[in-house]
């Protein structure tokens, strides 16, 4: 019986030292999730915001398009040029509406067409904020050969915060090719639609559909990621 007790204990050890191990190891897979950026709250849902249209007219486009994605808020921006100003200027809004709602970061931002260009700069300047960009119907403006490229400038091909792209091959506006020329800039995922027009994109039942798979593998991958670090703290 104490031979066995033995056997029983040293066993039961050997199976605790594992466990540990393995917890210690999945906190620092999440810490490296999450990268070493300053700490951020996080709620159950990322928030998620869409941002659209130059012309007052479109103001109705850009609400009918934030519908077809559940929850989202409608940012309609209050400049669109010069880019870096329309950037900051976005950001502002976007910081009220937050503190308007009660809202907590990192949100998702979804930009569509021209606002894609301001959009992605706001990421770049403020990665802490967005947990991912989705642009839809956006040229990119990546030109490898300048070293510093037209729209972005060396800080645009550095940033790890996720960029997804929709095009189509029949958007007159914004062709596949503006809107894939990314230079060095990572991208996560990228949807090429056949046949659907540039204002169209706004209204098509399967852009919404990617668009909520996206933001839905975000949020799984920001949720994971926070369950690991919570798991850390408990092991402290």
């Amino acid at each position: 019986r104490c031979e066995m007790r033995t056997k029983f204990v040293a066993v039961f050890a050997v199976l605790a030292v594992f466990a540990i191990l393995m917890l210690i190891g999945c906190a620092t897979m999440g810490k490296k999730m999450m990268g070493d950026t300053t700490p951020i709250k996080y709620d159950a849902t990322a928030p998620v915001f869409v941002v659209g249209g130059m012309l007052e007219s479109d103001r109705e486009l850009l609400e009918s398009f934030a519908k077809g994605i559940p929850g989202s808020i409608p940012v309609f921006p209050d400049r669109i040029l010069p880019l870096s100003t329309a950037a900051d200027t976005l950001y502002l809004q976007i910081l009220k509406i937050m503190e308007e709602k009660g809202i907590v970061g990192p949100i998702i931002l979804v930009a569509g067409s021209w606002t894609g260009l301001f959009g992605r700069i706001l990421t770049n300047q403020h990665p802490e904020l967005v947990l991912a960009i989705i642009t839809v119907g956006s040229p990119a403006g990546g030109y490898p050969e300048f070293v510093n490229n037209f729209f972005f400038g060396t800080k645009d091909q550095d940033c790890e915060v996720p960029l997804y792209v929709i095009a189509s091959d029949g958007d007159w506006v914004v062709s596949p090719n503006a809107a894939l020329d990314l230079g060095r800039r990572k991208i996560s995922d990228k949807k090429v639609f056949s046949g659907i027009g540039h204002f169209a994109l706004f209204k098509s039942l399967e852009v919404a559909q990617t668009i909520n798979g996206w933001i839905q593998k975000e949020t799984a991958k920001r949720e994971a990621a926070k369950a690991l670090l919570a798991v850390s703290a408990v092991i402290k």
